[in-house]
């Protein structure tokens, strides 16, 4: 009877500490620094993917979708330093003034023509989400945003 005892303690015993440790990996704050805001090229078209902290599935589809569109059609421009592609988390302490900047009430992606570090113009584009479904469709949004984009410079 005691041995039964004995060894029901020492399970309890291991499963609340495994419990505890556990709960202080996964629960405890590490220390953090703040993060720099992130900067974006002074040259050029932009076009950025700004998302939160968590990211839906759709929200990852779209960011990948939209960097895809960049890659491939817009690959010369690239290299050439006319087109670039960023993903913003604008919920980090020094990005939240993109919120207001871009008028952002979640993720989305955002097209800047950029000129001596200042915005000449920008494109929200707010479609990604009803096209997310329909690649093709999805493509020819952005790629005619980044387009018109270069156009106008």
């Amino acid at each position: 009877m005691k041995t039964t005892s004995l060894l029901r303690a020492v399970l309890l015993l291991l499963v609340v500490s495994s419990l505890g440790a556990w709960a202080w990996k996964n629960w405890r704050t590490p220390p953090v620094a703040a993060p720099a805001s992130a900067s974006v090229p002074d040259e050029g078209v932009v076009v950025i993917n700004f998302h939160g902290a968590l990211r839906c599935p759709t929200c990852l589809r779209i960011g990948a979708l939209s960097k895809s569109v960049v890659d491939t059609e817009f690959a010369l421009e690239a290299s050439q330093g006319r087109v670039s592609w960023m993903a913003i988390d604008f919920e980090e302490p020094g990005n939240v003034h993109y919120r207001e900047d871009y008028d952002l009430s979640s993720s989305n992606v955002v097209v800047l023509r950029r000129s001596a570090g200042r915005d000449l113009g920008w494109s929200r584009l707010d479609e990604v989400w009803s096209l997310n479904d329909d690649e093709p469709a999805f493509r020819a949004y952005v790629q005619a945003a980044v387009g018109e984009a270069l156009r106008v410079r």
